[in-house]
């Protein structure tokens, strides 16, 4: 493992948010639970996107203050939305978090990004 190798993070921080974002979280029951969540997901990154593209062709591709403030607010869903994903399919953030900066580091390493995951025996599949 490279744990030792990558920044101490208090990775219980984010299964604190996770268990945050659970407790305010309202959908309907369709399906499999974790469809709402993703469908919201899609939602909110579809709705980065659109403010972005804003950005370029109302503003000539500069961010101005307002435009990052509605950035913020979309990027804050979507984190929301990624939590309760992981929250339905029995997964813990912080685990997310942590096998990516492992991918990532290993990727820079060796000088190319990874698309094979890492298997990390502390996520309950």
């Amino acid at each position: 493992m490279l744990k030792n190798k990558l920044p101490k993070l208090q990775f219980r921080d984010f299964d604190e948010y996770q268990k945050f974002c659970n407790k305010h979280a309202i959908y309907p029951a369709i399906g499999k639970k974790f469809i709402y969540a993703l469908i919201g997901l899609s939602e909110e990154v579809g709705e980065i996107s659109g403010k972005i593209k804003k950005v370029y062709r109302d503003e000539g591709g500069k961010i101005t203050k307002l435009k990052k403030v509605e950035i913020v607010k979309e990027i804050g869903d979507a984190m929301f939305y990624v939590a309760q994903l992981c929250t339905d399919l029995n997964i813990k953030l912080s685990d997310i978090v942590s096998n990516n900066m492992e991918k990532l580091h290993i990727g820079k390493k060796n000088k190319k990004f990874m698309v094979a995951a890492i298997i990390d025996e502390s996520i309950k599949i």
